[in-house]
């Protein structure tokens, strides 16, 4: 079945589509990694940030922040990290940092909430080098003025977690509040939108580099917050914030890996489905606070072949809110990479319905995906060093739009 698809894909000459934004880049910029960083508002614009990876070059890091229109077409460039905390003085050195100050990621979703976008910020941590590092910062972008403005300047030492960064990201609607998720650490973020104030809800489970943190947290319509960790010594639970004791209270839901990627959510906020980097599946009844496992993302013929997913850091949900669509980068056991895979959330059904290995191999697709109104799917698709996609686009970074609108899965070409 999965060949004939490829067929009929061949066929109609489709190819997956890399929406370059090099050109509208700043001229000298560089377009580089990619971590999730992706998020749509709802007029359907994207927003997509993209390192520049100075990083890896004992320079301080910076992401540029972009704007696609899926309905025109037209591409923005908006600012750059490191921009927007100069603008405010508040980019190191300066009184509370006398170093020059990296942002090398943009990990957390772009999320809209009560006319803005939200994301975070971090740096390349791990805990041996914390003190190296300033700290993560929440930055809004306002949709009605377009202004970007750094919530972290009114924090007593201009960042919302001192040394860490801010992995993740979502909102706690009711309460108006932000709430982050440290890495390495994995302490809870609180950030009231109203007063500004950020403040340290729970501390986290690790205290070192063994253990894990997932790379979503998880918000309910009721107020409640889940996370987990994977990892040696790590619990295979699902923690849930208890904010009375300011605790990470461990639950009875387990799962097979902590190291939550995937997330994808109901209109009504009923149901949250999570995807481990493994490949597995999980839901969340959001009145119930009941999680169950779903099983692998891949189809029951394709286990007993022995194929396992590696790497999967993506997961979103169709229009109609019946399927799940996911695109994983590794399987182990057998040629199941850069396949779209789709998950009928009714019935359970899981099918491989197109091979996209030609075109997407050797890419890194990341973020959450995001789904316009004729059913495109886009995420953020990052090709390392392969100078061919570097020739053809000018850069090696930018969007995947594949179109989930019918069972063939036609990949449009976006130049």
């Amino acid at each position: 079945m999965l060949d004939r698809l490829g067929m009929r894909l061949r066929a109609r000459s489709s190819r997956a589509g890399l929406i370059p934004f090099s050109d509208v880049k700043p001229s000298g910029s560089r377009l580089a990694w990619l971590w999730h960083g992706l998020g749509m508002d709802d007029q359907k614009n994207i927003y997509i940030a993209i390192g520049n990876g100075q990083e890896m070059h004992r320079k301080p890091g910076d992401v540029l922040i972009f704007q696609y229109d899926t309905k025109t077409g037209q591409k923005r460039y908006l600012d750059s990290v490191r921009g927007i905390l100069a603008a405010e003085n508040n980019l190191g050195p300066n009184e509370h940092w006398p170093w020059e100050e990296g942002v090398a990621k943009v990990h957390s979703d772009i999320i809209q909430h009560n006319g803005k976008m939200y994301f975070s910020t971090h740096d390349l941590h791990h805990a041996k080098n914390l003190k190296k590092h300033r700290g993560g910062h929440f930055v809004s972008f306002e949709l009605s003025t377009r202004k970007f403005k750094n919530l972290s300047l009114s924090n007593p030492l201009g960042v919302a977690v001192e040394h860490e960064g801010i992995i993740a990201l979502n909102v706690l609607q009711r309460e108006n509040l932000l709430v982050g998720w440290t890495y390495p650490f994995g302490h809870v973020l609180l950030h009231d939108l109203e007063t500004g104030e950020t403040t340290k809800c729970a501390s986290g489970f690790t205290g070192n580099d063994l253990t894990n943190i997932a790379r979503v947290i998880v918000t309910t319509i009721k107020g409640s917050v889940f996370a987990s960790y994977s990892g040696p010594g790590a619990p295979d639970c699902f923690f849930k914030l208890n904010r009375e004791q300011e605790r990470l209270l461990p639950t009875k839901y387990r799962h097979a890996m902590g190291f939550i990627e995937g997330m994808a959510q109901t209109s009504d906020g009923r149901t949250i489905f999570l995807a481990d980097t493994n490949g597995e599946l999980y839901s969340l009844d959001t009145d119930t606070e009941v999680f169950t496992r779903l099983g692998s993302i891949l189809p029951h013929d394709r286990q007993r072949r022995g194929e396992r997913v590696m790497q999967l850091r993506n997961l979103t949900m169709s229009c109609n809110e019946q399927k799940l669509f996911t695109i994983p980068t590794q399987v182990s056991g057998g040629s199941g990479a850069w396949h779209l895979y789709e998950y009928v959330i009714a019935t359970g059904e899981k099918s491989a319905v197109a091979n996209l290995r030609g075109v997407l191999k050797n890419s890194m697709l990341t973020g959450n995906g995001v789904m316009d109104e004729a059913g495109y799917f886009y995420l953020s698709c990052y090709f390392g060093s392969d100078a061919k996609m570097y020739r053809r686009y000018g850069g090696l970074s930018g969007l995947a739009r594949i179109d989930v609108s019918d069972r063939y899965c036609q990949v449009k070409n976006s130049r």
